[in-house]
């Protein structure tokens, strides 16, 4: 499932995307802005697949929103601008730090947002069979397990052991979590100096743990409770 988020300050234009992006990707979790402060909150939490962004968007630019949110992410953005005056800025949108993946002009047409999508999503899927798998090094030998099947990374002194869905305990490899941290997909979460956790597999979280589901407990970092909290509620209710 991809994540898409809309970004114009009318609210008319973002129904109307609303309805025809359920139609070409109805399999999407899509969430709307009409201001730009919403859009930067949310990004402190997680940051979307593709980004359809009005240039003219808030009092700076969508352009230079843009930028910022993709600004040194582990993960790619597709961007796509959105304006109602293509020709003002068909070659404005190319100066940014952002390369797009293209441009739709208002009112936008079924067709152009269909291609559009599509090749946002085949760049996705192309990059994702690259990154499915964590990949690490043990005894010069290349090792694997897929994301999916890891509940969590532990650090033990220079050491990070896998504690994966199957139980063993042979996964271990030279590392520091700080750097693994920016490498992992977005449904993994720091919430500990030594623990970084899939939130896919959080049960619930208290005071002092993480609840895994299995029975696990991890120890959760009081600086980290608010984050954690933040980022699971964000991830569940984008997979309702």
């Amino acid at each position: 499932m991809y994540d898409i988020w809309l970004c114009d300050d009318e609210a008319v234009h973002l129904r109307g995307l609303e309805e025809k992006i359920a139609r070409i990707l109805p399999d999407v979790r899509l969430q709307s802005f009409e201001d730009p402060e919403a859009v930067r909150a949310a990004a402190r939490a997680c940051l979307p697949d593709i980004l359809i962004m009005d240039i003219e968007f808030g009092p700076a630019s969508g352009i230079a929103l843009a930028d910022d949110l993709c600004d040194g992410v582990s993960k790619p953005i597709q961007v796509l601008y959105l304006t109602a005056y293509g020709e003002r800025y068909c070659q404005r949108i190319f100066t940014g730090q952002v390369k797009p993946v293209g441009y739709l002009t208002k009112p936008v047409e079924d067709t152009y947002l269909s291609y559009h999508l599509r090749r946002c999503v085949q760049q996705i899927d192309a990059r994702a069979k690259d990154q499915d798998v964590l990949t690490y090094q043990k005894n010069r030998a290349l090792c694997s397990v897929p994301y999916r099947e890891v509940l969590a990374l532990e650090s033990k002194g220079h050491t990070i052991q896998i504690c994966a869905r199957d139980g063993r305990t042979d996964r271990a490899f030279h590392g520091r979590l700080d750097e693994w941290e920016e490498k992992l997909p977005e449904e993994f979460v720091r919430v500990h100096k030594s623990y970084i956790v899939n939130m896919r597999y959080i049960d619930r979280i208290d005071r002092k743990n993480v609840l895994l589901q299995g029975g696990r407990a991890v120890p959760i970092s009081r600086s980290k409770q608010e984050e954690t909290r933040t980022r699971y509620l964000l991830y569940r209710g984008a997979r309702l």
